[in-house]
């Protein structure tokens, strides 16, 4: 599906992923109303001497810095992307600059939200087996919502995807038409000038 999408015309892939993104937004703040109603109404235990325990030599800051980097990673995804900009001298540090800003907030206040709610060793265990933290923490603060919770996850995975497919072609794409990569991945469909070859290339790459 998403190579259909991204193959037939560059507005759809465009449109799938801004709806996407507003469906994991809109996920986000549920959450983060839900976690803030917890914290003022008393639910402070997690946040007792929160940094008890913690480790802060260079190796375990360098992993924790690499394990939170693909959450803050879009911005990098739009270099690959310059071509398909109308502006790309005044619209490129804009929209990386507001996203970096509203993902780093969001994010922020999404874990203080799932702390409000959840210990830190239940939002390890969530993380680390098969349920989703998003989903435990429904589970307790919003039960109503445990059955839309795992498609508001899997609708974040999907757009996450339909991103990394619209920017990576690119780069296959280019790489081709620079001659690091056979010439056969520069072509473009010759009406939708979406980069096929190369998003077959790299979809068709990834499958199990």
């Amino acid at each position: 599906l998403i190579c259909a999408i991204n193959s037939y015309k560059v507005s759809w892939a465009a449109r799938v992923a801004v709806a996407f993104s507003f469906g994991k937004v809109f996920a986000l703040l549920l959450i983060i109303c839900f976690g803030m109603y917890y914290l003022f109404t008393g639910h402070t235990e997690s946040f007792h001497n929160a940094f008890d325990g913690s480790n802060y030599s260079p190796g375990y800051l360098a992993l924790a810095f690499y394990q939170g980097f693909w959450a803050f990673s879009g911005w990098n995804y739009l270099n690959f992307l310059v071509e398909e900009m109308r502006n790309p001298g005044r619209d490129l540090p804009r929209a990386i600059g507001l996203g970096l800003f509203l993902v780093t907030l969001l994010y922020m206040l999404t874990n203080v939200a799932y702390l409000a709610v959840l210990s830190p060793h239940e939002m390890l265990e969530a993380a680390a087996g098969s349920s989703a933290v998003a989903v435990v923490f429904s589970q307790r603060a919003m039960p109503w919502l445990t059955v839309l919770m795992p498609l508001f996850v899997g609708a974040s995975v999907f757009g996450s995807i339909n991103g990394e497919a619209m920017s990576m072609s690119r780069l296959t794409y280019t790489g081709a038409r620079e001659g690091h990569m056979p010439i056969l991945l520069a072509m473009l469909h010759y009406r939708n000038l979406t980069p096929i070859p190369a998003i077959l290339v790299l979809v068709g790459s990834s499958a199990p």
